[in-house]
């Protein structure tokens, strides 16, 4: 039975005796099943649960048992041992423990496809260098400036940062943004957020000054701005030119 257990780790495992005061501890036969309920291995003493001289391997459980595979869950150790009652297709009964398939062990997704961001790169080895620096300062909370011309992602990357993170999304477009609808969007921010910024070269100075006094005021905001321009070049009232920023492209 030991040799059935270890190579039954993705498949159910059915194990059965004739009393349920040791099924769980020392059962007198098992049997594999895959996902369709057919046999895959059994022990010898087994034998004795299927018609004599008739082929078991690949046999559906059902043909000897009065269950199928969906009734396993019925049968695990959830339920006391004397509930777990088989009927078999001769009127007889035994008790059964199921032992559900174990689930392979697999790195997480954005382990595997190298996160929210992967799909930016393209293969170029300068974008791949890119996203693996913003997939390091993912889960900071360091504010970011995105920087590059029209077309190239920034928004893509900026709300990539919050995907696999406990972080909500304000997106806000400075071109326009007057300091009340500054101030009500921030208002309502009561858990950590990203608060994406687009635009931010057309950011009003007098909003500027909104936002650095918004910023030292509530520390669940972590600012993430995007820009067509230069990253120091245009900052209205010098705000940006503050140690507040990292930029990352």
């Amino acid at each position: 039975m030991a040799n059935l257990m270890a190579e039954s780790r993705r498949d159910w495992v059915l194990r059965v005796s004739d009393s349920p005061e040791f099924l769980d501890v020392e059962p007198e036969a098992a049997v594999r099943l895959d996902g369709a309920g057919r046999v895959l291995g059994y022990t010898r003493t087994a034998r004795r649960l299927f018609p004599e001289g008739a082929p078991i391997l690949g046999q559906r459980i059902d043909t000897v048992l009065g269950l199928t595979v969906d009734d396993l869950p019925d049968l695990m150790r959830d339920r006391p041992p004397e509930d777990r009652i088989i009927e078999m297709q001769d009127g007889g009964a035994i008790f059964g423990h199921a032992i559900a398939p174990q689930a392979p062990r697999t790195p997480p997704r954005e382990a595997r496809s190298g996160g929210a961001l992967a799909g930016l790169a393209g293969g170029d080895p300068a974008m791949t260098q890119v996203l693996a620096q913003a997939a390091k300062l993912a889960r900071s909370s360091v504010p970011l400036l995105l920087t590059g011309e029209t077309g190239t992602g920034k928004t893509r990357l900026a709300g990539g940062h919050t995907a696999g993170t406990v972080l909500g999304l304000l997106n806000l477009n400075c071109a326009g943004l007057t300091r009340a609808a500054l101030r009500e969007a921030c208002h309502k921010v009561s858990e950590p957020t990203t608060r994406l910024l687009r635009r931010f070269e057309e950011l009003p100075e007098d909003v500027a000054d909104t936002l650095a006094a918004l910023l030292d005021g509530n520390g669940c905001l972590r600012p993430v701005s995007t820009s067509c321009d230069a990253p120091w070049g245009y900052c209205p009232s010098g705000w940006c030119r503050r140690p507040r920023a990292k930029p990352l492209a």
